[in-house]
């Protein structure tokens, strides 16, 4: 049989994503603008995530959550 290659997408089940979009997976019930401050909110008052994502490049304006800041996120607030 052939084997196709796998694609990055299918290695990875994270792929980068907008902050709006990481937001609105963790508070499904919020509106996109609600979902992002809240996600904000919760990174700004939890110095143990913020270090986390720090060393993970992330940066507090940024607009896009690269994989490994997602994975970040979901262990500690879980999606």
């Amino acid at each position: 049989t052939v084997h196709s290659p796998m694609s990055d997408k299918e290695k990875n089940q994270f792929v980068t994503l907008s902050r709006r979009e990481v937001a609105s997976k963790i508070f499904p019930d919020y509106d996109s603008r609600k979902a992002v401050s809240a996600l904000t909110r919760r990174i700004q008052q939890d110095p143990i995530l913020l270090a986390r994502l720090l060393k993970r490049g992330y940066r507090p304006r940024m607009r896009v959550f690269s994989p490994n800041i997602q994975r970040v996120l979901q262990k500690y607030i879980g999606y």
